[in-house]
């Protein structure tokens, strides 16, 4: 395994760490729009709609593009259970940790995953850790210690979510990695995650409550609601008429189901990514979109913080900005 990646390879996997990039954070710009409704509280349904609709896009081109190849591998859903398994348990205590951190300290210490992630890819794929990684991995964990010291919110039911949230975040990315395979392209393996995430997603949705409401309002057509319709339904009139009008809204619409197409953007680049550089690049690529929401807080806040968190956030960025282009330059093909 070479050290250094061919200049064809290199330009791909800046392609695909562009790709995710950009898919990223427009879904994080789609879904501030969503989730900046008053009247629109369902984390669970939303996520369940954004992977129907990424699956019914994703089918769809698989069927009609001419070179592509729709076929369902069994085995290969057996296989993918487990890293969705972990994705579903990512999601779920990344809202628990922000019942008790603030989400500017769940970000720092979420930057603990890509760590985890070059660490065990090195025991566990033989990939290289450079010096210069080793170095950036120093700073993160320095800035990690500063935001802990000086967290005067410190919760030990936060960190422990936190610590759940990293490790799954870990298990995750590895557990996805050895799903691949050169029989399917980075298309068919979005195909079957999102079929698998969408089986345990949904359920959990509809036994959490939100997909429901949800659904039932997004095919109402009508500001009329029927009287026994709506004392069976799970949420007030009021509120039902609020979300109602909310959902009518053309722009809300666009943003809503353009969130799925965004999240179908994801799950290809995400494979595409895994198999031109490692899952390390990958995390950290993750870390750095959340980059820019650390440095807007602290210039919002900047008169109230102590000299030290803003330490922490020039340690955390440099960390990353660095640590980022070494592993998309100087990496090892995966195994």
């Amino acid at each position: 395994m070479s050290s250094v990646l061919p200049l064809k390879d290199n330009r791909r996997a800046l392609f695909a760490a562009l790709l995710y990039s950009v898919s990223s954070t427009l879904l994080n710009l789609a879904n501030k729009v969503v989730f900046s409704k008053a009247s629109f509280n369902f984390p669970w349904g939303t996520i369940a709609i954004q992977n129907i609709v990424s699956l019914l896009a994703l089918a769809s081109y698989l069927i009609i593009a001419p070179q592509a190849t729709f076929r369902l591998d069994f085995d290969l859903l057996r296989r993918l259970v487990f890293p969705m398994w972990c994705f579903c348990l990512f999601l779920y205590s990344n809202a628990n940790a922000l019942r008790f951190v603030s989400l500017p300290v769940l970000t720092v210490l979420k930057s603990f995953a890509p760590l985890g992630v070059s660490i065990m890819e090195v025991l566990f794929f033989k990939d290289i850790l450079t010096k210069d990684a080793v170095f950036c991995m120093i700073m993160v964990v320095a800035s990690n210690y500063v935001t802990a010291y000086n967290d005067v919110e410190f919760s030990p039911e936060g960190y422990a979510w936190a610590g759940i949230n990293v490790a799954s975040n870990i298990a995750y990315l590895l557990t996805l990695r050895r799903c691949l395979s050169e029989n399917y392209d980075s298309v068919q393996l979005a195909l079957h995650s999102t079929l698998v995430s969408s089986m345990l997603i949904v359920p959990i949705s509809v036994v959490h409550g939100d997909f429901p409401s949800l659904v039932y309002s997004l095919l109402e057509t009508s500001q009329k609601y029927d009287v026994q319709r709506r004392r069976e339904g799970t949420m007030p009139l009021r509120d039902l008429c609020s979300l109602a009008l909310t959902l009518h809204c053309h722009r809300f619409r666009i943003f809503f189901f353009g969130s799925g197409l965004l999240a179908a953007g994801i799950s290809i680049s995400t494979f595409w990514c895994l198999a031109e550089t490692n899952g390390s690049t990958l995390s950290f690529l993750g870390a750095m979109n959340k980059v820019s929401l650390r440095l807007a807080s602290e210039s919002k806040v900047a008169s109230g913080r102590e000299p030290g968190e803003r330490l922490e956030a020039g340690q955390w960025s440099i960390g990353l900005l660095r640590l980022r282009f070494t592993k998309l330059i100087v990496c090892g093909t995966p195994s």
